[in-house]
């Protein structure tokens, strides 16, 4: 991806998220909704964070470094690659890699080619897709216990 293109995505969902919230519903519905569209059971961890943001659960202003956000993000992905880091490590890497992307309709962000081009590189790693979306996939308690 090209830097300034992330840049400019992520200024914009930090502009939104760094606006005032009526409430933490209000928080969740615009910043995961999509995401967990097909996956009710999981407002209530998506509101234990927005909760978490805004230090409250009646609403207010997300705290948020928005200038860190847009750092993260282009770091994350445009920066130097991760799996040289992970070459050399003397113990298994196991990858669990979402089938969808931002939204259950979304490509997942990792694709087939690219977890096969990985496991070239890191002969340590193992990977596996879920049927969860890269949100559902960070919230979901039955994931992280499969893991």
């Amino acid at each position: 991806m090209w830097p300034p293109l992330v840049r400019t995505a992520f200024r914009a969902q930090g502009r939104s998220l760094g606006r005032r919230w009526p409430s933490t519903d209000a928080l969740v519905a615009a910043a995961e909704g999509r995401a967990l569209r097909h996956r009710p059971d999981l407002w209530p961890v998506a509101r234990e964070r927005a909760a978490y943001l805004l230090g409250n659960e009646t609403g207010g202003r997300a705290r948020l470094d928005r200038r860190r956000l847009v750092e993260d993000a282009t770091d994350a992905l445009t920066g130097e690659p991760t799996l040289p880091a992970v070459r050399n490590l003397n113990f298994p890497v196991h990858l669990i890699a979402a089938r969808h992307g931002a939204h259950d309709q979304a490509k997942p962000l990792l694709s087939d080619a690219a977890l096969t081009r990985a496991a070239t590189q890191v002969p340590r790693l193992t990977s596996e897709r879920v049927d969860a979306n890269h949100i559902t996939l960070l919230a979901d308690p039955a994931l992280a216990l499969a893991a």
